[in-house]
């Protein structure tokens, strides 16, 4: 890393380190500074919620994410080390000369434009289809946060009014995320194969495909959308549904457990 990129980060630090003190800012929307700061973005914060209950499409809809959830459950459980430590034949011969290609020739700028257009175009579609679905069962949006790591687009989550949703609703709301991921995995696949000696397509593929894994998995130290939506749906279920729900959790640890004896 050159004397340049150092000192531009030392003042990014300062910057988030300044930013955490005054009041003002932090009512106005500057919070999370462990990971960077996060900017508010009010959505519609006096909507009244207006409830309506879960059909049989929606229902639908729920189980098709929690399936996704499943699968992505799985692969992470069988394939965790291979995904993250990028040990695949696949990633090996194909995906890690392109990243090392994307990394040799990206300046720092243009890391900046791309990260920000990426997490814009994949982070509110995934947030916009969580306000689509929440709308359809009465759960309004309150407010968006885009929370930043020096200066580095990390998070985008949304704000929603649902105290007195049941279980279903907002796991139909959570729905909403995990199929925006499936449909952005499913579009930058199509790229990779038509595209597939472009390095920017490449990364994006990789990012895209382990926001959709992490995101998804339903065994999670944070509260992500494949946890929720699992959780909530089991509650629904009540004894039987949590009786599920642990048993799903024992089967992946077996499989983490197990994998070097598989594979």
């Amino acid at each position: 890393m050159n004397d340049d990129v150092m000192l531009f980060y030392i003042l990014m630090l300062i910057a988030q380190t300044v930013l955490i003190f005054p009041r003002r800012l932090r009512r106005g929307g500057l919070y999370f500074y462990i990971i960077g700061f996060a900017v508010k973005i009010s959505i519609d914060p006096t909507a009244k919620a207006q409830r309506r209950d879960i059909g049989l499409m929606e229902k639908f809809i729920v189980f098709n994410a929690i399936f996704m959830s499943l699968i992505a459950t799985i692969y992470l459980a069988l394939f965790l080390e291979d995904f993250f430590l990028l040990k695949q034949k696949i990633f090996n011969q194909e995906l890690l000369p392109k990243i090392e290609s994307f990394i040799n020739q990206i300046s720092l700028p243009t890391l900046y434009l791309f990260m920000w257009a990426l997490a814009i175009v994949l982070g509110l579609f995934h947030e916009y289809m969580h306000m689509c679905f929440g709308r359809i069962v009465g759960i309004p949006t309150r407010n968006l946060y885009i929370a930043t790591i020096l200066g580095f687009p990390l998070i985008f989550l949304v704000e929603a009014d649902d105290t007195k949703a049941s279980h279903m609703q907002r796991a139909f709301m959570v729905s909403g995320g995990i199929i925006a991921n499936s449909l952005a995995l499913l579009v930058a696949t199509v790229l990779l194969l038509l595209f597939p000696e472009n390095a920017f397509i490449c990364v994006v593929f990789y990012i895209v495909l382990a926001v959709t894994l992490i995101n998804g998995t339903v065994v999670n130290i944070i509260a992500a959308d494949g946890v929720v939506i699992s959780m909530e749906t089991a509650k629904y279920y009540g004894e039987k549904g949590i009786a599920l729900l642990l048993l799903t959790w024992i089967l992946t640890i077996i499989l983490l457990v197990l994998r070097p004896l598989l594979f």
